[in-house]
């Protein structure tokens, strides 16, 4: 009875979540742009599962016995800095083409408009 209970708790919380995972995703007009927001579960996942990545790594090198058990522990902290590195950013779409900007401002990616073929149906 319980065991149902619980599954039923998880399955509408899951629905809950989804459904404001979808609200908040929606693009947002602005004067001269559409933004693209990154989405709750993302953010969520990168800026809480990178410092755990990084405690867990910090852990595992503490109870570390050998080479590999060290090389490990340093690789799970490695994934940890990547998920706080590269945490994707939200997408513009301008008159002058697609951006996307880190979120931490270090890298910005650009696709212009200008020079693009267009595609049709017969290509």
């Amino acid at each position: 009875m319980l065991g149902n209970a619980l599954i039923i708790g998880f399955a509408l919380f899951l629905v809950r979540f989804v459904a404001l995972e979808a609200v908040f995703q929606q693009a947002k007009r602005t004067a001269s742009s559409v933004r693209f927001p990154v989405g709750i579960g993302l953010r969520i996942l990168f800026r809480l599962g990178g410092p755990f990545l990084i405690l867990v790594g910090y852990k595992m090198l503490q109870q570390s016995v050998n080479r590999f058990d060290q090389v490990t522990a340093i690789l799970v902290a490695a994934m940890g800095i990547g998920c706080i590195l590269g945490e994707p950013g939200e997408i513009i779409a301008t008159p002058r083409g697609l951006v996307q900007r880190s979120v931490l401002g270090l890298k910005r990616r650009r696709i212009p408009w200008a020079g693009q073929r267009r595609v049709t149906h017969a290509d």
